[in-house]
């Protein structure tokens, strides 16, 4: 007897599919017709779950900004100091590298659709900030306990933020294994250098 998957099971696996086909193709040379065929789905069923190529890009970056964005949260709750807690940010990536490669090799795609899409770009701008606060939160904490040197919070959380977009895209560029812990341990103790001296 054939099971049949349910709505959200169908939308995970087109965007699985989606995953592999901007990773390989970028976004712009992907093709909803690659996509029926990475997906075992037609072109029908596609489209009864998305608009388009653009909603499906958009729902992918979606579910790996929620995943990130929750795996930060529980590390801002968490009950451990302020360093540890900068450290586990540098961890996430690794740990979502593993989880998401075609996330990483499909970075630099989000970036480029982001500029050119007004409406797109809102949106990735309002994730980005969502990010940035919680990064915020952590270096407050580490000022007010006196773990972390006083500091201009807001400009720290970016500078944060853009030494692990920087490392995606470095790693990228020179085909290094952004999954390896050694880098971003290093990259994180040397950012908790920078707060601590």
């Amino acid at each position: 007897m054939t099971q049949h998957k349910t709505k959200e099971e169908r939308r995970t696996q087109i965007l699985d599919a989606a995953a592999q086909c901007f990773a390989e193709k970028g976004y712009h040379a992907a093709s909803m017709d690659e996509l029926v065929q990475l997906s075992g789905l037609s072109k029908g069923a596609l489209y009864w779950h998305f608009k388009g190529k653009r909603e499906i890009f958009r729902s992918l970056l979606e579910r790996w900004m929620e995943e990130y964005t929750q795996a930060l949260q529980t590390v801002v709750e968490s009950d451990v100091p302020p360093r540890e807690k900068v450290l586990s940010v540098f961890r996430l990536i690794e740990i979502s590298g593993a989880a998401n490669p075609e996330m990483l090799r499909s970075q630099l795609e989000f970036f480029s659709v982001a500029m050119r899409d007004e409406e797109f770009f809102a949106w990735f701008r309002d994730k980005y900030t969502s990010i940035h606060g919680l990064f915020e939160k952590i270096l407050n904490e580490g000022v007010r306990a006196e773990q972390f040197q006083p500091m201009n919070v807001t400009a720290v959380a970016r500078q944060m933020a853009a030494m692990i977009d920087g490392a995606f895209v470095q790693s990228e560029l020179l085909r290094d294994d952004v999954r390896d812990r050694t880098n971003w341990e290093t990259m994180a103790e040397s950012f908790l250098d920078l707060l601590e001296h």
